[in-house]
């Protein structure tokens, strides 16, 4: 029987900074997951269902979390340069998924230039919603202007309202 890769691109990493900002916010278990597995537990799982890679992203909900872009910025900063480091250090088991930062719009197109270009990230995840704000809103436009221009590959997935 012929190889076929598996590719897991719903593959959550929850970096300690990541996990603390989600408490400090009221978000210790995003849309009620357990437990995050660690680098190698998460391998382990790989290996025994047979998954060749993993594309790693954050949990909902994303990186808007203190409800101030300078916060968002610096979060989704750090969580691109950990799933980046996580990458350079074991390229053929995982990529990821960056996260831009909406509904901080000037912020999203920085992270979108950013992590495609200087951390090589496959592409981008956005969720279906920002703070009730939907994706089909027109406020979006500009993020969807630069990712035609720029051909990023983009993940959606759906998340719950996370409205304050």
């Amino acid at each position: 029987m012929p190889f076929r890769e598996r590719i897991d691109t719903l593959a959550h990493f929850l970096p300690p900074f990541y996990r603390q900002a989600c408490e400090e916010t009221g978000h210790g278990r995003p849309d009620g997951m357990p437990a995050i597995p660690s680098e190698e537990s998460h391998l382990e799982v790989m290996k025994e269902v047979s998954i060749t890679k993993s594309i790693l992203s954050i949990s909902s909900p994303g990186v808007y979390l203190h409800g101030d872009a300078n916060s968002a910025r610096k979060l989704a900063r750090q969580c691109n340069e950990f799933a980046a480091d996580i990458v350079k250090r074991r390229p053929q088991e995982f990529g990821f998924w960056a996260s831009i930062l909406l509904p901080d719009i000037v912020g999203s197109l920085e992270e979108l230039s950013y992590a495609p270009n200087t951390l090589k990230a496959e592409g981008i995840a956005l969720e279906t919603n920002y703070e009730g704000i939907y994706l089909r809103d027109i406020t979006f436009d500009p993020i969807f202007e630069k990712l035609n221009e720029s051909k990023v590959t983009v993940f959606i997935y759906p998340t719950s309202l996370c409205i304050k």
